[in-house]
């Protein structure tokens, strides 16, 4: 339920900020999709700025594989998706350690909360 609310809640988020379907984000595309679409499954061996991207690289894995015209609205349902595993998975943990439903659902809340942040880690 938590992550359903966090999906909803993200989406929400995007369809305020205006225009996310229709661009895609830093590395997602020049990087990530690049060298999917260049090196197929070796490229979730490479790194980027010294991470191990699986993740990230896993996903432009298979929206390399849509039409380029659907990959932006890809990687915005991808994130959402990720970002509702997430905030499951937060809110389970939160509540076993805490055993309180409301801090956990707050604790989990924040995985949508956080990109409005708008602070870049490695800025």
């Amino acid at each position: 339920m938590v992550g359903v609310a966090t999906a909803c809640f993200v989406l929400l988020r995007l369809f305020v900020k205006g225009n996310v379907f229709s661009r895609v984000w830093a590395e997602d595309g020049k990087i990530f999709l690049g060298d999917a679409r260049a090196h197929g499954l070796s490229s979730l061996l490479y790194t980027y700025s010294g991470y191990a991207s699986e993740l990230p690289r896993g996903l432009a894995l298979i929206g390399s594989w849509l039409p380029l015209d659907f990959y932006s609205s890809y990687c915005v349902l991808a994130s959402v998706l990720v970002s509702a595993l997430v905030a499951t998975f937060v809110f389970d943990r939160a509540f076993r350690y805490i055993h309180l439903k409301r801090w956990a659902v707050a604790a989990a809340l924040v995985v949508g909360l956080e990109p409005a942040l708008r602070v870049e880690s490695l800025g």
